[in-house]
């Protein structure tokens, strides 16, 4: 008979317990990636102050819609005596979740 009533319990916190709190994270549509977004972008190798940041050059929109993956174009931050970069940009794909919009670009 316990063991009844626990099953029910669990399966009751488990199933119905969470459908009553709302959750953030997917309820409102948010903006996507954009083309010129400044974005920062995650690496798991370095500590947070160190992550680049990059521009958006492109997008790759899914099938829904959705900006899921997006070329960024990323500054090597070494600098010659005169102030200017010393290295080629790079372009590397990204998952979305892997960066982070720091000044989205002004739509016209």
């Amino acid at each position: 008979m316990h063991y009844l009533a626990n099953e029910f319990c669990n399966t009751w916190k488990a199933d119905y317990l969470q459908l009553l709190q709302m959750r953030q994270k997917w309820v409102k549509a948010r903006r996507t990636m954009a083309v010129d977004d400044v974005v920062i972008v995650k690496d798991d190798s370095l500590p947070r102050n160190r992550w680049p940041l990059a521009c958006v050059v492109q997008t790759y929109p899914s099938d829904d819609g959705l900006v899921r993956k997006v070329k960024v174009q990323v500054a090597d931050p070494s600098l010659d005596k005169d102030g200017r970069r010393s290295k080629a940009s790079v372009l590397h794909e990204r998952p979305v979740h892997k960066l982070v919009l720091f000044i989205p670009c002004t739509e016209a």
